[in-house]
């Protein structure tokens, strides 16, 4: 999988000095720019301020293609709603699975891709922790509760439902750099 802000190696920054890449994928920003130069969303488990300087943005528009969007700011806004989240509609790919086979329709959920992958990727352990730390105290949890509950481990044990409920209820929230 292509990582939003890949890490540039020393080698191809001394190349080309250029480490300012960033990917979005549709399954996770379905607002993202898909014309060159248009304005777009992209979600974010956490908070966090502005970014510095210009984005080189590409969004995935087939598999294993990524078109080049343009040069973007990405600026902080709000936090999704629960209702704007769960606004977030399905949508339907296109995906062909070989020459002799037709495409073949597959549902997807921004949603659903977003839960899943806050369970298994390494940047959705804190969501986890937090999630953890409001069903083991049955209150917010402070930051240090959560990087307790990360570092021994025990936001393993949050679940795919548990990730989904805490974002349906308001407990957890995207935010959208915009």
């Amino acid at each position: 999988m292509q990582a939003t802000c890949p890490t540039i190696s020393k080698r191809k920054l001394a190349q080309h000095g250029k480490d300012n890449f960033t990917y979005l994928h549709l399954d996770y920003h379905q607002h993202a720019p898909q014309v060159a130069g248009t304005p777009g969303l992209f979600f974010n488990s956490c908070d966090g301020p502005d970014w510095p300087g210009l984005q080189r943005v590409f969004t995935r528009i087939a598999s294993n293609t990524w078109q080049f969007m343009g040069m973007y700011e990405i600026k902080s806004c709000a936090s999704l709603t629960k209702e704007e989240w769960k606004c977030q509609e399905e949508k339907v790919c296109l995906t062909r699975r070989s020459d002799e086979m037709p495409c073949v329709e597959e549902i997807t959920q921004v949603r659903n891709t977003w839960a899943r992958e806050i369970c298994r990727q390494g940047w959705g352990k804190d969501a986890r922790g937090r999630v953890r730390g409001r069903i083991d105290f049955g209150r917010e949890p402070t930051k240090a509760e959560v990087e307790e509950i990360v570092t021994s481990g025990r936001f393993r044990m949050t679940t795919l439902d548990e990730i989904m409920k805490a974002y349906n209820c308001g407990e957890e929230v995207c935010t959208s750099p915009q």
